[in-house]
């Protein structure tokens, strides 16, 4: 059942509540966003279930009101981050993508993520536990935007009821650029030889990892490096599927390995 549209943002998207009474926030990359827009969220949704074809192309380009092959894979590796903060223990936002009966193939894919409670903060607040200790599988995971800028709403670290970091919006994560590029295109690709994201993130964010040092890495890295290839390989391939899912999850062991072989868990 819809409840609203969304209050800000630049994707199509909207809170709905299941019969079970749970709610949860969808959201459809690249389609045109009705924030604050009530009757105009619900229509546009209502078009979306009815003609899914008329809202993806598979070479559509940037702005033109589609969703191309790009972005939804770009979706999908959303998905992915999700599972894999997940399973090595960090608190992040737990999200699926979602696809309309009958056009998972011709038709946008979209995310739903539960509605979790936590709090926006500055740079300058974000010291909290969960933080650090989260620090190495940002850097495996090349999530550029953990931290996000702008205002305290606009970023993506935000403080969970329990007073503990809380990691939200994945979209900048893997070989992707928020903005929808890829990062080779900024010269550092995602590749598995190296995690130049190790002191990238910390250069770029000295607020609030700037005194991140090689013991904290070293935990996360442990965590890490209890994950077997095989889940990782398994939990790829289910995600992005083989095509793509085989590539990513041989630079997804290989960045494993090269941050167990600098930061050996002690």
């Amino acid at each position: 059942m819809f409840i609203s549209s969304q209050s800000g943002g630049s994707h199509l998207g909207a809170f709905f509540k299941l019969q079970n009474g749970n709610k949860y926030y969808v959201k459809f990359p690249a389609l045109p966003s009705h924030y604050n827009d009530d009757e105009g969220s619900q229509m546009k949704f209502a078009m979306l279930l009815s003609g899914p074809t008329e809202f993806f192309a598979a070479d559509a380009a940037q702005g033109s009101g589609k969703q191309s092959s790009r972005v939804s894979m770009q979706a999908k590796a959303e998905v992915l981050v999700s599972k894999l903060y997940a399973m090595v223990g960090v608190a992040a936002a737990t999200m699926r993508f979602v696809t309309i009966k009958g056009h998972e193939h011709d038709g946008p894919v979209g995310l739903w993520s539960r509605n979790q409670s936590y709090e926006d903060i500055p740079p300058e607040q974000m010291q909290l536990p969960g933080l650090k200790e989260g620090f190495a599988a940002d850097a495996w995971l090349a999530n550029w935007d953990v931290i996000g800028n702008g205002s305290p709403a606009e970023r993506n670290m935000k403080r969970d009821p329990n007073g503990r970091a809380f990691r939200v919006d994945f979209g900048g994560c893997l070989q992707y650029r928020a903005s929808g590029g890829d990062k080779s295109e900024c010269g550092v690709p995602f590749g598995p030889d190296v995690v130049p994201e190790i002191d990238s993130l910390r250069q770029h964010n000295r607020l609030p990892f700037g005194d991140i040092n090689d013991e904290d890495i070293r935990g996360g890295v442990a965590k890490i490096a209890a994950l077997p290839d095989e889940a990782i390989r398994d939990v790829v391939l289910e995600t992005m599927g083989q095509d793509v899912g085989t590539e990513t999850a041989n630079i997804l062991i290989g960045r494993k390995n090269w941050l167990i072989k600098s930061y050996p868990p002690s």
